[in-house]
Order: C-alpha cells, then structure tokens, then sequence
C-alpha cells in the first residue's frame, strides 16, 4: 500500500491589484499632452519572510519590473514560489512528500518497506535504489527497479516479497528520500543555470521558479524543453489557464529548458480579472485577448486600446466593451493586435462629471460642483485654502482632452494664492487639482549629459526648470549643438522626448520651452556633428579622420602614417552615390593618387571610406552570416540559417524601446559588386510573410533605425587593422575591449593579438598609447572615442621593448613600452593601485650599463597630476609597488583597583608604566601598589623560535630528573605506593610559559578577543581573592603570558622606568588581608595578615609543618612576584605566599649486592645514553 498521496499541482496565479501611475508635469502655464496613463501596475508587496541574499534580490528584481511595467502573466505565481522555497530552506528538513503512483523511480531513492502476516512479526527494511537501478534485502535478493514507476515498483517488490517470504504478506511502503534531478535552464529567465538541482518529482514550473522565472520579456508559451535527442515546445498556459498537466511535464536527470523571446505580447491592464501582459501566438482580435485575461468585471465601462505607431505618436482608440464582447464593434483599426498595444479598461467613475476634484495639501480636499468661468483661484477657496507647508511648491491640474487623452498643467501654487495669473487659470468640469503636500516633496534626480561643462547627475528638494539644471551643469560645453537638444523623460514605462533650443542661453536668455523638470529627466545636448573620412586595411594608422575643404585620397593617406610593407597598389573607395540607396566602388591605383594624378587622387566626400588591400588572398567567414546593429538589445553578427527572415531576426536580437517600428533597412550587395538597399517595416515583418519580412542571404546588414527624436550622436569606438570588418562600432552598456573585438568579426589569421594598441584621450585632451595582449581576455571597459589598432607580424616584429611592474596593483606583469610611456601611464594599465596612494611607495629600478639606478617619485603628487614625478619609463624598467600601511593603534589592558578599567593606546614608543597608570588613574584607598602585577606575552620577551627551543632543552632535563627519581625508588628493591612518592615518579611535567608560544597573538586584543581577555582576568582576581587551599586552573588566554616583577611606587616616582609593550596586561588589585600558606603544612589556607609577623608564626597558625616538609627549601613569593627564600625568622609582608616544599627522594643507605649494583649501573648508562640522544635531537 502506498503512504501518502502525490504532490499537488501548482495552482493557477492570484489576480493582482493594481494602482495608477503618476502623472507628468509641465512648466507652469504650459499645457503639454502626454501618453495615457497605464493602470493595473502592481504596488509593491512586502516580503515579510526571512529570505537568502539571492532569493531577495530576486524579489527586488520582480518588484523592479512591477513598478515600470505591468508583470508578466504568470510572474506572480513565480514570485511567491521562490518566497515559498526560500521559507521552506529556512525552517530546515521537511517530511518527504509521498510521491505519486506515476512517479518514476531513480538512483537515490530511499524507501522504508514493512512485511508481515499473521503468523510472522512485522519486519521493516530500508533500501535504497543504489548507482546502477537495484535495490537488494532478505528475502527477495537484487531487483532491478531503475525506470519504474511507483505503482509497477510496489507490485512486483509485493510479488516477490509474498513469493520468496512470508505467504500472502502484507506489505507498506514509505518513502524517506527521494532522488534529485540536474537540469539546464537558458533563455530569457532571471538566472541562467547550467546546472539546477531539484527534487525527483519537480516539474517543468519548478525549474523555472529555482531560476526566477522569466523576464519581463520571457516566453511562457514556446518553452523547448529538450530531453536527449527529443525537442519539444510547451505552451504554458495550457496549464495556467486550462490545468492540462501536459503542459507542466515531469523533468528527468539532464533534461535541458530553453525560454525563448516573447513574440507579441500585450498589456491588458484595469477592470479585468487578471490584469497583466499576455503573449498572444494564435490571438489575434481583442475578445481573445480579454479572454486570456479572464474578460471583463462588472465596473468596465469603457475599454481603450493604445498603439504606439511612432515612438511620440500614440493612437488612443475608444470601444464600448460590452460591443466588443458582443462581435458589434467597428476593430478594423485595431485588429489583428500589435506588439506592444494597451488595452486598458476603465470604470464609469473615470469619465468626466460636472465637478472638480481638489486634493493634497489644502484644509478641505474634496468635490467641488462646477459652475461656467470656475478659476483656479475660487477652487482653492472653496478647498478652504491652501496648507503653509505647501505655499512654496508646484501644483498641477489634470485634465481630459476630447480625443481621451489626458493633459496636464503647472502653476506656482504662491501665485494661485495670492491673485496672480495662474488664479484665474479657467477650470472645466473633471479636472483634478493636486497640491503636494510636504510628506510628497522628495529628492528631484534629474541628469544631463552631452555639450555640457559639467554632466552629471544632480539632486536638488527644489523645483526646477531645464534652464536650471542647465546653469547647474555650468552651461554649454564648446562644439555643442544647443539647438538640437533633448529632454528625455519616463513616464509609465514609456520614454518620450522634447526638443529643446539652448541657443537663447547664450545671450542670457531662457531655453525655448523651458519646461518643470521631473524625477528621472535626462538633458541630452548633442555635439554639432563633423564630416569624417574613414581609412583602413594596409596603412600604418587606419581609423576616421575629419573631412576638411579640398582633403583628397593622397592627402588621407598621409594622415593614416603612409602603406604597411604588405600593402597593393590597388585600392577601394567606397562612397554613397548621391539622392540613391545604393553604394559605388571606385578601385583606385595608389601609386598614381601619391603622384597626384588627377584621375586617381580623387577629392573626397563626406562618409567616404578607402580599403587599401594587403598582398594576401581575402579571408571570409566559413558558414553564412548576417550582421545586425542599431536599436536592438543583441547586435552583432549571427549565422544565417537556411529559410532565415526578418522577423527571426528580430526575435533574436530584440528591439530596443527607441527603434523605429516602422522603419527597417538591409544593405545586401549585389553580383555586380554595388550594395543594395532594401526597406522593410518590422512591425508588418512580425505580422506575415510578405514583402516586409523577406527571406534573408549571406552577408546582408540588416539595421534597425532609432525614432529621430531621440537619435543623438552616438557614442562609439573605432577599430582598424588585422580584423574581418574595421571601423566604427556603437558601444553598448559595459562593453569591453574583447566585446569590441567581436564586434569587429574577429582577428584576420595574420593579426599579432600579442601587439594590440589602445589609443584613448585623456582629460587634458592628449593621446596615450596603451598596449594589450589580447592572447587572454581583457576586460579593459571601452570609452568614447576609443581607437584600436591590431597589428600583424610584420608591424611588431621590431617592437620588443617592455618594462615590468611587481607588487600591489591590480594586474602586475610585463607591458610592451611605447614611446612617451610614464609611470602614471603603466599604473593605469596595470588597472590602479590596491592602496590610497598615501600609503603606497613607487620605486623604479633601471638597469645601466655599471649598476641598477633606484628612482623613488612621490606618489601622492604622481597620481595628483604632477609631470615632474611621472618618470618617462625605459626598456628593461622594474617597478616596485609597496603598500605600507599606517602603524596600528596597540593597546594594553589595565583591570583592578584604578578609576577605568579596560583597554588604553599606546601613545608613543617611549610610553612607561608609570605614564600610563597616571594616565588611567588610581584608587588611592583601595589600590595595593605593592602587589601590581605586569603580564607579558612571551613572545614580547623572546623570540618564538628560541622559546620553542628552551621548552625542549627542559623536557630532556626533565626526562632525566625523572628517571633519576624512578632509579631511587627502585633501589629499595619495593615501590612505595604513598601518595607524594607516586606523584614524584608517575606525575605530569610542569607547563612551562614558552609551550604556548605561537607565531602570532592578534587573535587575543582584536575586537573579538578583548571580551574574552577581559573576562578570564576578572575570574582569575576572584579565584585568588576566594582561593583556600583548591586547586584553580588558569584561563587558556592567560597561560601565554608570563608575569613581570614590578615596583609601582618606583614607577609613579620616577625612579624606575619599565616600558610597556602591545598587548600587555596591568592589574593593580586591591589591598589583601590576608596571605597564603601552602604546601607541606597541616593546614593549607588563607591566614589574616599580622604586620611584623614572621615565617614560622604564620606555620604555628598552620598547624606546623607535615613530616616529609622540608624548612630549608621554604620559598616566599612577594605580592610583587618576586621569589625568595625564606627562613623561620624571615618577615612576611601583605599580600604575600609562604610555599613549603617537600623533601627530595634519597637513596637508602643499605648495602647492596654486588648483583644489584650492577644493575643500578646499568640503568643509569642507559638513561644517559637515551639522554644524550634526546638532547642531540633537540638541538637539532
């Protein structure tokens, strides 16, 4: 029988709540019509689970999209899965779900198996399906199970259990452990995974959930799902909307999941039951798309659908839902739907009424009734005016247009307030007028970039105009095009942009307009454009080069340095033919343009671009290729499959939100050697098959324009040399030198990537040659106007000059030098220095021709800009970087009877005791000066090594001490069993200080070690004030120091001076009553301390001395820790110990044999030999 039940499927998602977004602002008095708001965007939930960091940021992430867009459908569903798996991983091990009948069984499961009958006692086994598929216990023997489902695993366990066991058996199975899955998952998810571990019964939903489920841009309905040859494609919401668990597939050991590119997807947002973005593969009407989002609820009143047909143009299209739904409505302008339209639902409230509505910071918000010629001003009033707090900020009234869009107004809310224009602003019936209220104001960010003196991001709790943020920025930058600027805003996850004219700033003007600027605004002023010339191939500097007046092919070949050794005398000029499409090649004959022959040193035209060819055969790529560049997320080349369109190309690269839907181009070159141009509109190319999505052939370029409104100059670097395809590249976000290279179609076969130069121009506006070996990735972030050079073999072969630089930078090695290289130079490419400069030495060492020159540069004005510490560097340089950071602060720890306890710096070297006790400060009534007690490490004393070395040399001595005592009592010829006798003989060695000597202490006086320290020397103080003759074990931390006799009354007076050391421990206790009395005495106690009393009344008070003490040997340890011997008469001071000894074995004085001093002798032979030999080891 089975135990359990199966896992439940995963339910469908919950619908999610939406809220509007907000509206755009304006400049006060200047109407502006914005895009339509986009309602149904998720608010924010709270996690209130204790996530993993990974977990959370994987929330954020989903929460992130939520805030810009609508979610995916589905992606809710995720989310709370990966909550779910998170708070499951943390309450730790949970009991095994009991897999379903159709479970598979695996290597790894475990399972409890319990047999019995009426005449046998019930037997449970535990079996686990080992690596090769059996399972094997008494009495069924090996079965192989490996494959099978549970029903069929159960059956035939039960059969042969009944046939080889007990007779008609009744046999129960659980399972404990269930086997894991590996499978791989890529494509547009949240984290892309080779390797993911999940249980044996997961399914296809719960790969996705451990990888976060897909991006806002992810495909829930082309899924492949590849498991070893067999590819299939999955439509999840088969299984989201219908529960078809087909769609949601057990997975197996190394099954692979690919999540495509959405196709089309659309937003259904408002009065729905699930408001989120669909993506639509057979849909194509609007009622098939209300339907995926579970069709309308019962407050849908009005249904609107947005079409972006340019990136500034939307189309707002009006229906009555109910029309829709009923196959009445005109959807010739809407159907079939687009990628990227808004279907947005509203309710009978949103329309507009016979009022106005004022909210925020006045004394009554409300409804108020319109009446015709209604002001601003008498809205206010009727609001019972406007709160103090609000008086120095911006409103905003809010407006719907006749053709459905809405427009909004700014006014200074001063002036509403006080009769000034913006009082007698008109107001129609419907408008909202929102006052911000203090709680509102936040930090405005707004940032501006391009032909500025100082781009950057800016944050200000004022309202301000693009005027503003633009005398923030320190006005125009030379060469900027101030009447082409732009202001870029985000409004509802959409981008749109204003163009604005500087040029009245110039003479202290205003910029026209010169709108409020929003949170998140971006001022882009685009540099006036130059007309530019492009040569590469076989010269000796290829790149682009500014197209000046009468500039000609010889004259351009002289900016590119001359031809390389390798070059022909034939070249390729390439030019676009005027008022066409189409590009005509011009072989040009090299030798006759350097003469200056007029048929060949031809004038040139702006875009031109010279070829020079190099004595080598071309080399092509060796399968079919298409490139793609522009507005896309992926550009670069892709291999041409065969049947390949437009529209897979789009799906693969995937349009950027600034691309042009309408506008395409493909540049194809034709047999007669001319390049075609090809138009086509990618919006109808993802519709169909028609002329606008054609079939693609090898070589052609297909781009994707950007809208011309947001189209500014572009940021971009050149690459020229031994690469398939040089010249200017658009850099993307974070792009790298390697990316570049790619970019570039890759190193031609003659290309030395061990000699590639990265020419970039610094901030005081000069070229510096960097040079790379591209041999192993760089990943060198790629700048504007970056220019690199890949040489061949013959340009570098006489290049082999290099210096080196060791120590603490970022990528120490050996860089080839270049002409003119510095120091400060090298740094940057060595990637910067690991420490602040301030604390970091530069020293070169150069090799002459007598001895190796040492040159030390300040490194603090090195990296400030100061030229005359930046050494010019020759061949053969070393460069020693060194960090040496600032000396720690050392501290010791002060305890007992002084007015602070705790730990105190070191101030100077040559701080003493004394210094420092006056510093902390004494207890004068209690502190016993007599007894102060200095702990030092011993590693503060002596070396380790040396340390280590005294503990051995004592271990020998104490070997031979012992075998002498072993050898006394022996010669007695019996074994006195008394207790002091075996304690001399059998007892354990003294633990000397220098045992615990270690290469380091740190641990003891970092932050976490100064609680512990600071704790056993509070125990330690108490275990002596309490100690009455037990036994106290002193504290780990502590038996690394030794004590150092002090006088502090001479340290205070200034007699004695002993200085302190890091780490040092300083403990004043307090004044004693007592002494102690120990060791071979009737009594061992603490006694009160009698001034003038001496050794031998304090051992009457013992009870005198045992029979086996010894009085010669007494010692007396003064409360200072200094030792002396003592004798009856000797004087006893406060705080002192009085030890008395036990007397030493001695041989007896019988006579022996002649036998038994034979065998003495021998013995001690022995033990010297075995003494010697144990010194000598030590010593060595």
């Amino acid at each position: 029988m089975l135990v359990g039940s199966a896992m439940a499927q995963v339910p469908p998602p919950a619908t999610t709540q939406t809220t509007p977004l907000p509206t755009a602002t304006t400049a006060p008095g200047t109407w502006q019509t914005p895009p339509p708001l986009t309602e149904g965007t998720p608010a924010p939930r709270s996690v209130e689970e204790s996530l993993d960091p990974l977990t959370e940021r994987l929330i954020e992430e989903i929460d992130a999209d939520a805030q810009t867009q609508l979610p995916l459908y589905g992606q809710d569903m995720f989310r709370e899965a990966l909550i779910q798996a998170a708070t499951e991983a943390a309450a730790g091990p949970a009991v095994v779900a009991q897999p379903s009948p159709n479970f598979i069984i695996g290597p790894g499961d475990r399972v409890n198996i319990t047999f019995y009958n009426a005449l046998v006692e019930p037997r449970t086994v535990d079996v686990t399906v080992t690596s090769d598929g059996n399972v094997a216990f008494d009495p069924v023997g090996i079965v192989a199970v490996s494959g099978l489902s549970v029903a069929e695993f159960q059956e035939r366990l039960t059969r042969l259990i009944q046939l080889r066991g007990p007779r008609d058996a009744t046999v129960q199975y659980s399972f404990i452990d269930l086997h894991t899955v590996t499978v791989r998952v890529t494509g547009e998810v949240r984290r892309p995974a080779s390797r993911v571990i999940l249980s044996g019964y997961a399914t296809l939903l719960d790969a996705l959930a451990q990888s976060g489920g897909p991006t806002a841009y992810g495909s829930l309905r082309h899924i492949i799902l590849t498991r070893g040859t067999q590819r299939t494609e999955i439509d999840l919401y088969s299984y989201l909307q219908q529960g078809e668990t087909a769609a949601n597939p057990p997975l197996r050991d190394g099954d692979a999941i690919h999540v495509p590119l959405a196709t089309r997807l659309v937003a259904v947002a408002g009065e729905v039951k699930r408001p989120a973005r669909y993506e639509l593969v057979n849909e194509q009407t609007v009622r098939e798309a209300l339907g995926l989002a579970g069709n309308l609820t019962a407050r849908a009143a009005r249904l609107q659908v947005q079409r972006v047909t340019d990136f500034d143009n939307k189309v707002l299209i009006d229906l009555d839902p109910r029309a829709v739904l009923a196959g009445t409505a005109d959807l010739t302008a809407v159907e079939p739907l687009r990628d990227g339209d808004t279907l947005s639902l509203r309710t009978a409230s949103d329309e507009a009424r016979e009022a106005v509505v004022v909210q925020g910071g006045v004394g009554r918000p409300g409804e108020f009734g319109h009446h015709p010629g209604l002001t601003l001003g008498e809205a206010l009033q009727l609001a019972q005016g406007v709160q103090r707090d609000s008086w120095g900020g911006v409103g905003n009234i809010r407006r719907m247009t006749s053709d459905g869009r809405f427009a909004s107004l700014n006014f200074t809310i001063a002036e509403a307030i006080s009769g000034g224009e913006a009082a007698n602003l008109p107001l129609e019936p419907g408008d909202v007028i929102h006052i911000p209220t203090i709680d509102e104001e936040s930090v405005l960010v707004v940032s501006v970039r391009g032909g500025v003196v100082s781009p950057n991001r800016y944050q200000t709790r004022r309202a301000m105009t693009v005027g503003d943020l633009l005398a923030l920025a320190g006005g125009l930058a030379a060469g900027a095009d101030a009447q082409r600027a732009l202001l870029i805003s985000s409004e509802g996850g959409e981008r749109t942009s204003t163009t604005i004219d500087l040029s009245p700033t110039l003479d202290g003007g205003q910029p026209v307009p010169n709108p409020m600027l929003r949170n998140g605004d971006e001022l882009s002023v685009p540099f006036i454009a130059t007309m530019r010339v492009r040569v590469s191939g076989q010269v000796r500097e290829p790149g682009s080069f500014t197209l000046t007046a009468g500039l000609t092919v010889k004259d351009l070949l002289e900016r590119a340095n001359g031809l390389l050794p390798r070059a022909v005398p034939r070249a390729e000029l390439q030019r676009l033919i005027p008022e066409s499409a189409e590009i005509e090649k011009v072989f040009i004959d090299l030798e006759a343009a350097q003469a200056g022959e007029p048929t060949d040193d031809l004038p040139l035209r702006e875009g031109d671009h010279l070829i020079v060819f190099s004595v080598d055969n071309y080399v092509t790529f060796s399968e079919p290729i298409v490139s793609v560049q522009g507005a896309v997320q992926r550009p670069g080349p892709r291999t041409r499959s065969r049947g390949m369109r437009v529209s897979d190309v789009i799906r693969e690269a995937g349009l950027r939100p600034e691309a042009d839907r309408d506008r395409g181009t493909i540049i194809r070159r034709t047999p007669g050697g001319l390049n075609q141009l090809l138009r086509f509109s990618p919006t109808l190319a993802m519709a169909g098959t028609g002329p606008d999505n054609p079939e693609l052939a090898d070589g052609d370029l297909i781009e994707f324009p950007a809208l011309m409104e947001l189209t500014v100059r572009p940021a971009t670097a050149s690459v020229s040399g031994a690469v398939y395809r040089p010249g200017p590249v658009v850099l993307a976000e974070n792009m790298t030198v390697d990316d570049l290279i790619l970019r570039a179609g890759g190193f031609l076969p003659e290309a030395f990537a061990q000699r590639v130069i990265l020419r970039r121009r610094t901030a005081n506006d000069t070229l510096v040659d960097l040079p790379l070996d591209l041999r192993v990735p760089v990943n060198m972030p790629v700048q504007r106007d970056d220019q690199l050079m890949v040489m061949t073999w013959d340009q570098t072969r006489f290049r082999d000059s290099t210096v080196r630089i060791i120590g603490d930078v970022q990528r120490p090695g050996e860089y080839e030098r270049t002409d003119g290289l510095t120091v400060s130079g090298l740094l940057f490419m060595a990637g910067g220095l690991l420490r602040p400069p301030q604390v970091t030495t530069v020293e070169i060492a150069r090799p002459t021709q007598d001895a190796v020159v040492a040159i030390r540069p300040n490194t603090t004005a090195l990296l400030a800009g100061d030229a005359t510490q930046d050494v010019r560097l020759e061949d053969r340089d070393r460069i020693y970087v060194r960090a040496t950071p600032p000396e720690p602060v050392r501290d010791v720890l002060v305890k007992g009877e002084v007015r602070s306890e705790g730990f105190y710096p070191i101030l100077e070297v040559g701080d003493t005791l004394g210094t420092l006790v006056r510093r902390v400060g004494l207890r004068p009534d209690t502190a016993f000066l007599g007894g102060a007690v200095l702990l030092r490490r011993v590693d503060q004393i002596t070396e380790p090594q040396v340390a280590r070395y005294a503990s051995e040399i004592y271990r020998v001595l104490a070997d031979q001490q012992q075998r002498r005592d072993i050898a006394t009592v022996l010669s007695t010829g019996t074994v006195d069993t008394t207790p002091e006798v075996l304690e001399r003989i059998t007892g354990s060695r003294a633990t000397l200080p220098s045992d615990a000597v270690t290469d380091t202490y740190t641990d003891l006086f970092e932050e976490r070690g100064h609680d512990l320290l600071s704790t056993d020397i509070d125990v330690t103080l108490q275990a002596r004030e309490n100690l009455e003759g037990s036994v106290f074990t002193i504290p780990d931390t502590l038996r690394r120091y030794v004590r150092v006799p002090v006088d502090l009354a001479a340290e205070l007076e200034g007699t004695s001076t002993i200085g302190i050391r890091p780490s040092d421990i300083i403990v004043i206790p307090r004044i004693p009553e007592t002494i102690m009395v120990q060791g071979e005495v009737n009594s061992n106690m603490a006694q009160i301390f009698v001034p003038g009393d001496r050794v031998g009344d304090y051992i009457r008070r013992a009870g005198g001395t045992r029979p086996n003490a010894d009085p010669k040997t007494m010692l007396l340890v003064r409360a200072n820790g200094v030792v002396e011997n003592a004798r009856l008469s000797t004087e006893v001071h406060r705080g002192d110990i009085l030890m008395v000894q036990a007397k030493p074995l001695r041989p007896p004085l019988r006579p022996q044999s002649i036998w038994e001093q034979m065998q003495a002798l021998g013995s001690i032979l022995g033990g010297l030999a075995t003494t010697i030999l144990a010194v000598n080891n030590a010593i060595k």
